[in-house]
């Protein structure tokens, strides 16, 4: 959002030669020289507290980070009494300690230690204990536990070269077998009765899945536009371009752009940089500035209600129209000279408390919003919520215990029109006055409502849409907000190889 300015920045005049050498010019321009200094300790001084302030974001964030859970994924090496080994997907050993208070599960059932043995495939929820991993939960793959292998018929006769003999039994009934044929080490396949875990592929090793259960069990990538949820996964990089087109309420209407670009550094925190730009009918396209921002889940589990801080910091002009949220009073339509307003700073720093919950695929999320003016030092306020229901397929896991993991190993992607691929949402955002009369004024804060829908035509690839509609006096009567979404999952590890 582009902030009220309450004063516009004074710009110093040029100090000239010819200027300097008349004499009676000196006083004036010795008064100029003066506001030219103060104004400098002023943006010098503003600049430090910003330095500060985004010092302070990111040492707390790496710190809350670093003391939070690990995931390990992989495959069992070692089983002792008291620690599992584990070879990651890529290929380090990873050793964590077991002790009493550790659950074991293996899909939906209770598992334990005993359970477990080499080759089975493993997430293990751990935390740091004195320097050492300490497993809270470990989640056993489908290889684990399986049924007992059926007697051979003792009547049989061994098999010389090809000699066929009465069918025997396989670990599985229902997969396909030549009779008498018995395959050696044979793996089973996952069915509706195997403890499973969806989408998990490491190294060559891949399981399937029955293709009518849901590929994406639970919500995790954000499908809103300007509601917001938590950090996208670990070491995923996410590139969108938000187009939207705006029928203002005053003036022209006009097109507008985001670029945006969104890094997970950690499974709970995740920063990124935006870009806008607009174009009103009948005027030059102008640049509305930069964006940068960060995520940070508080909460290292899921809980009722999860809290995501989110801050932003804003480098936008006058001419800024794009509407990554509303605060305040009145409207944003552009109504004095493009060419003044695009110089004029708007520096502002937003802060969001986020609080949602998921029920497997659906998503429920609400945000508060302060925006406080860097000049000024007044706080607009405005609000956003959100309810969405993930499609089945999205072409990649983002489950959050197994963040950025390719989905859907083994089962086939559903037809290019499939209802599979759509997930469909509603969406709402609004001012809410500012420090001074903060509440629900109606006919004079914006105010928007519409439904989201997102599709998945391919891998990776993910489209959105929404027709939001204004609904007070000061809103603009129509906005239409498009998104085209890029993720590319462990993307440092990948270009690492790359080079």
């Amino acid at each position: 959002m582009r902030a009220k300015p309450h004063k516009k920045p004074i710009s110093p005049n040029t100090i000239t030669l010819y200027q300097m050498t008349r004499r009676d010019n000196w006083i004036g321009v010795a008064q100029e020289v003066e506001d030219t200094i103060v104004n400098t300790m002023k943006e010098t001084k503003m600049k430090r507290q910003i330095s500060v302030l985004i010092a302070i974001l990111v040492i707390s964030a790496v710190a809350f980070a670093h003391g939070g859970e690990q995931h390990v994924l992989g495959t069992v090496t070692e089983v002792s009494e008291k620690s599992i080994t584990v070879e990651t997907m890529d290929k380090h050993k990873v050793t964590v300690s077991v002790v009493a208070e550790t659950k074991f599960t293996a899909g939906t059932a209770a598992a334990t230690l005993k359970d477990m043995k080499v080759g089975d495939r493993v997430v293990i929820n751990a935390r740091n204990q004195d320097q050492h991993l300490q497993a809270d939960t470990v989640s056993i793959g489908p290889s684990a536990i399986t049924s007992p292998k059926p007697k051979a018929d003792p009547s049989e006769q061994p098999m010389s070269g090809m000699k066929m003999s009465k069918p025997k039994p396989t670990a599985n009934s229902s997969d396909p077998s030549m009779p008498g044929m018995e395959m050696s080490k044979q793996k089973p396949t996952a069915n509706s009765s195997d403890p499973s875990m969806p989408g998990m592929e490491m190294g060559q090793q891949k399981l399937t899945t029955n293709p009518s259960e849901p590929a994406m069990p639970e919500a995790q990538m954000n499908s809103y536009f300007t509601a917001f949820n938590y950090p996208i996964p670990k070491d995923t990089m996410m590139v969108t371009l938000l187009p939207d087109f705006q029928t203002a309420r005053t003036g022209p209407n006009f097109f507008t752009m985001m670029k945006m670009a969104e890094y997970g550094i950690t499974s709970r925190w995740s920063a990124g940089f935006m870009a806008e730009e607009q174009k009103i009918f009948g005027l030059p396209a102008t640049f509305g500035g930069l964006r940068l921002n960060t995520y940070f889940h508080l909460f290292p589990h899921d809980q009722l209600l999860n809290l995501t801080l989110y801050g932003e910091y804003e480098y936008l002009n006058g001419a800024a129209l794009y509407k990554m949220e509303v605060a305040g009073f009145g409207g944003e339509d552009l109504e004095g000279p493009l060419s003044a307003a695009r110089n004029l700073p708007v520096h502002t720093f937003e802060q969001r408390a986020i609080v949602y919950h998921d029920w497997r695929r659906v998503n429920v999320t609400f945000n508060f919003i302060s925006e406080t003016g860097l000049e000024s030092h007044e706080n607009d306020f405005g609000y956003a919520w959100g309810i969405f229901r993930q499609p089945e397929w999205m072409g990649m896991t983002t489950d959050k215990n197994m963040a950025g993991m390719p989905a859907m190993a083994g089962t086939p992607a559903p037809p290019m029109l499939s209802m599979r691929r759509l997930g469909l949402g509603l969406e709402m955002m609004g001012a809410l006055g500012n420090q001074h009369q903060f509440g629900f004024y109606w006919n004079r804060e914006q105010h928007y409502l519409g439904p989201v829908f997102s599709y998945s035509p391919l891998p990776h690839f993910t489209i959105r849409l929404e027709p939001a509609f204004g609904l007070s006096d000061v809103s603009d009567p129509f906005v239409l907000r498009m998104g085209f979404e890029y993720s590319e999952d462990h993307f440092l590890h990948r270009l690492a190889r790359a080079f």
